[in-house]
């Protein structure tokens, strides 16, 4: 059946739509449309960004007639993390002027590598700062991606903790002009995690 959110009515795999839109909506995205959605996805399979996987769970006592499907995010990345969709959102909507900057951000493993991917997938000079504690294999992962990026990637290491790499690399954002990418406090962040649930769509089908 049709649902109606905000005068939009949705008839293909209403239930999907509406979930990434109510989901937009709660962090204060007033009235996102279809064709929104629909460019962030766009942006998102530009950078790279692999759709998530539909697993079928099985839940006991559940009736024969409902199905329960799962989105696995991880499963088909690089990264193994969801967080390199709200990046990738985050990194395609900058302005020319933003990306002549360059970008920043402090990450203790998940986040850093997704920045680092969607920076390089889009060309954008990009910094990373992780705390001295982080595990080799995760500070490795964020090089590879930086090694990768023509436009400039620098790894920095500062700081026993997350709280400390954060406050380095937003000063450093503030002395070099860099823009800060927050790992979740920002509308195209939650745009880019909302909207990669529409890339799911051919899986429905």
């Amino acid at each position: 059946h049709p649902i109606t959110i905000s005068g939009q009515v949705f008839e293909t795999h209403s239930a999907l739509v509406a979930f990434a839109i109510l989901q937009l909506q709660s962090v204060g995205i007033v009235d996102p449309t279809i064709a929104f959605l629909l460019q962030v996805t766009r942006q998102l399979l530009t950078a790279g960004i692999a759709p998530p996987n539909l697993i079928e769970a099985s839940i006991p006592h559940m009736p024969s007639n409902i199905r329960v499907l799962l989105a696995d995010c991880a499963t088909p990345r690089e990264t193994r993390s969801y967080k390199e969709c709200g990046a990738a959102a985050f990194i395609a909507n900058l302005s020319p002027e933003e990306i002549e900057h360059g970008i920043i951000t402090a990450s203790a493993g998940n986040h850093g590598a997704g920045v680092a991917k969607a920076a390089a997938a889009l060309h954008v000079k990009v910094t990373i700062v992780v705390p001295t504690t982080t595990p080799e294999p995760k500070v490795s992962n964020i090089q590879k991606y930086l090694d990768a990026n023509h436009a400039g990637g620098t790894l920095v290491l500062f700081g026993a903790d997350y709280d400390a790499a954060a406050t380095h690399a937003v000063d450093l954002g503030k002395q070099n002009g860099f823009v800060y990418v927050h790992p979740y406090d920002h509308p195209m962040v939650w745009a880019g995690q909302a909207a990669n649930l529409l890339a799911l769509q051919p899986q429905l089908d």
